[in-house]
């Protein structure tokens, strides 16, 4: 059989973990697009002011616990995506490398153990 051959088996696993990584990259790349497009608009920004605003304004009320002011003026979250994107990336993919590669070892001895019996 011609996939029964040891050089196959690991071409296979190889595509399919190919496969996986341009998926996972895909899929990252598309969320940062669509939540850059939802916190980088005139309506976001707004809102974000809006926030800055009452933070700044609960800062200086007297009560048992004091707010911190926001100081940026863009949400953490698109300066994440925007300035620390690459690590998110090696991230992902070092996360995903590990989840990929632990279950084709569970696959493959779930696979073998019923070639012994």
């Amino acid at each position: 059989m011609l996939f029964s051959r040891p050089g196959w088996n690991h071409l296979l696993w190889l595509a399919a973990y190919l496969v996986f990584t341009a998926a996972l990259l895909a899929a990252l790349v598309h969320l940062r697009r669509s939540a850059m497009a939802e916190l980088d608009n005139p309506r976001a920004r707004l809102e974000w002011q809006q926030w800055q605003a009452e933070t700044a304004r609960q800062s200086e009320a007297a009560g048992p616990v004091q707010r911190r002011a926001v100081t940026t003026d863009e949400p953490p979250g698109l300066i994440l995506l925007r300035e620390h994107f690459p690590l998110i990336v090696i991230t992902t993919l070092l996360i995903g490398s590990f989840v990929f590669v632990f279950l084709m070892w569970l696959l493959r001895g779930i696979t073998r153990s019923g070639q012994t019996r």
